[in-house]
């Protein structure tokens, strides 16, 4: 991966983790429903629940350390070809600005993001059972104060819950024994941990 492709790559992920501290977990998920359904790529439905420029705008001090680049920033240069791009359609030459370089990034970013789903990673159902769950647990006070997600699943595991879960979200695994079975099993249960883990980032009282 290029150093660019790993700066859009760490600037996704950034700008996915601080959309967590401004959404709910439900209204994350009516995010993820609404550009689902989305017919226009450039419309993003997280401008419906918070001010989102402002949210990658943290993400990129985060991750660049500085201001994003603006057409005030532009060398005497890169005015001129900018003002030559806008203005004479028959113009070729680069724009290869310091601000235009920031906009991108900006986007492939957000479109990275974007495509992940802000990296909820499962099904939305099983989303839901594991929010449940850990729900359940801290109703019974077993995990409060509990910032460890590897202990967290554990409980989950020492209740039966994943086995329970599994048949419930994967029906077909009914159906299966033996090494089959296990091999499902540990699949399932990699893909609940990333859940667990994806969950703690919300820092509402759900598990941190």
């Amino acid at each position: 991966m290029t150093e660019d492709g790993k700066m859009v790559q760490r600037l996704s992920e950034v700008f996915a983790e601080e959309l967590c501290t401004e959404v709910t977990l439900g209204e994350l998920e009516q995010i993820v429903e609404l550009n689902a359904n989305e017919d226009n790529d450039s419309i993003c439905h997280s401008h419906d629940f918070c001010d989102a420029n402002e949210v990658m705008h943290e993400a990129f001090l985060r991750v660049v350390g500085r201001e994003p680049y603006s057409d005030d920033d532009l060398s005497e240069t890169e005015r001129a070809d900018l003002v030559r791009f806008l203005t004479d359609p028959t113009w070729r030459g680069p724009l290869n600005t310091k601000a235009e370089r920031d906009n991108v990034l900006w986007g492939e970013a957000w479109t990275k993001a974007k495509k992940a789903d802000f990296y909820a990673p499962g099904s939305r159902t099983l989303r839901r059972l594991c929010l449940e769950a850990i729900n359940g647990l801290h109703s019974r006070a077993l995990i409060d104060g509990t910032e460890n997600t590897d202990q967290i699943y554990d409980m989950l595991m020492n209740d039966g819950w994943h086995h329970e879960t599994m048949l419930e979200v994967y029906p077909e695994t009914h159906n299966l024994d033996g090494d089959d079975y296990g091999d499902a099993l540990d699949g399932f249960d990699g893909e609940a941990i990333a859940i667990v883990e994806w969950l703690g980032r919300w820092n509402r009282g759900l598990i941190l």
